[in-house]
């Protein structure tokens, strides 16, 4: 079994051992058997796997320009993303959103309530009625917009939108 976070170098060696022992062992008969007990040609055996590897290529660079327009449309809106378990009590913020506070990787843990101190007081009764009305689906989105604190002491504007999924029941979130 191939580990699923191994490197695709890796991924790629280790299916190259498998299918060259699956094929030495077929090699006297000239057919190999499926685990399904299907007997098949060599040549059959490559040319799914030939095309499995290609699907994988064109999966794989799909991703990459995704990735890429993502990158680019968040950089053109300043924007940042970030990604709130509620289970889990933590939160993952990229690091445009914290580069734009001025905030670097060390700072502030992922725990969900390490950054309501940096929410101007005036606008913490608001953003936790909005994250309450949509976790109540009230809502279908929680939006706001709110100052908080950046690194240099100054106040800035942000708007936050996000939607909670994998609800458990309706109106709540997923446990």
């Amino acid at each position: 079994m191939i580990p699923p976070d191994a490197d695709l170098d890796s991924q790629d060696a280790q299916i190259g051992r498998a299918v060259r022992a699956f094929l030495a062992s077929g090699e006297a008969e000239g057919l190999l058997q499926t685990p399904s007990g299907e007997a098949v040609t060599a040549e059959q055996c490559v040319a799914a796997l030939g095309a499995l590897l290609s699907a994988r290529d064109v999966a794989e660079r799909g991703l990459h320009e995704m990735r890429e327009r993502l990158d680019l449309a968040m950089h053109n809106i300043e924007g940042g993303v970030w990604d709130w378990d509620l289970t889990g009590n933590s939160i993952v913020i990229d690091s445009a959103w914290r580069k734009t506070l001025g905030y670097d990787e060390l700072e502030y843990s992922s725990s969900g309530l390490a950054w309501v101190p940096l929410v101007h007081p005036h606008d913490l009764e608001l953003m936790r009625n909005q994250v309450t009305a949509h976790l109540r689906d009230e809502v279908p989105y929680f939006e706001t917009q709110f100052r908080i604190q950046a690194k240099s002491g100054g106040w800035r504007w942000v708007l936050a939108r996000g939607k909670a999924s994998n609800r458990a029941a309706p109106g709540l979130p997923a446990a």
